[in-house]
């Protein structure tokens, strides 16, 4: 997903409903009952060197990639 895309998908949900207080998670994938178990974001940085162009979604709690074996 590219910079541009995230914003159009943002203003879309702006612009269509009351959603101006939604708060912006990402799925942690923890098996639980009941909402899906999320970790919150805490900011975002735009990368620079070996990272430049791309932007990092920030969470609150250090994350792990899994594989699916």
């Amino acid at each position: 997903m590219r910079l541009i895309d995230l914003k159009k998908a943002i203003d879309f949900y702006l612009e269509h409903g009351n959603n101006d207080n939604l708060e912006v998670v990402i799925p942690n994938n923890k098996n639980q009952m009941g909402a899906t178990s999320a970790t919150k974001l805490k900011g975002l940085s735009v990368g620079f060197d070996w990272n430049t162009g791309r932007i990092f979604l920030l969470p609150e709690n250090k994350m792990q990639e899994v594989t699916n074996k």
